[in-house]
């Protein structure tokens, strides 16, 4: 003689160790693809035969071990992990440690354009004031001086706000 053994559904997410919901996202997951769900027909007094489901439940976990999906324990810790990078990067954005890339390559290219410009504009420039000159030194120091205030603009460079720091926000942030 077969053992009978009458459960609900919550009775019977216990019996998996998951919640019902867990196991009811499972069960809706399997029946649109296709498959046969984990719970069986209920009987009259609405409840399931526990041997059918243990059936289906291995079933499944079999199944699911040899396709290689992970379980739902598996997904949520790998969600937590993905969660905890995400938060650490954004502190480190805040405490100023890292900087966005994209926001590095937009300085960067702001910076480069400006010192072009005022290096290709030299020549329209100088000369007019070197063309009258005929010593060399005072051309070669209007030349430097002229180079250097051009490179002098990656120093002016003004920094996003962000990374902008003054006595306030510092104070802000220790409190």
């Amino acid at each position: 003689m077969a053992l009978e053994l009458k459960l609900s559904k919550q009775e019977l997410s216990e019996l998996a160790g998951y919640t019902y919901r867990q196991l009811h996202n499972i069960d809706t997951t399997l029946r649109e693809n296709g498959k046969a769900g984990l719970f069986p027909e209920k009987d009259a007094d609405g409840k399931y035969d526990a041997r059918d489901f243990v059936q289906n439940w291995v079933a499944y976990k079999v199944s699911a071990a040899e396709n290689g999906s992970d379980d739902l324990e598996a997904v949520k810790a790998r969600h937590e992990a993905v969660k905890m990078q995400k938060s650490e990067i954004q502190l480190a954005l805040m405490k100023g440690e890292v900087v966005d890339a994209r926001e590095t390559v937009k300085l960067w290219a702001d910076i480069a354009t400006s010192v072009r410009t005022r290096l290709m504009n030299l020549p329209k420039q100088l000369a007019p004031k070197l063309v009258m000159i005929g010593d060399a030194r005072i051309i070669e120091a209007n030349l430097e001086e002229s180079v250097r205030e051009a490179l002098a603009l990656i120093a002016d460079t003004p920094l996003p706000k962000e990374l902008e720091t003054d006595g306030e926000e510092t104070e802000d942030a220790e409190e």
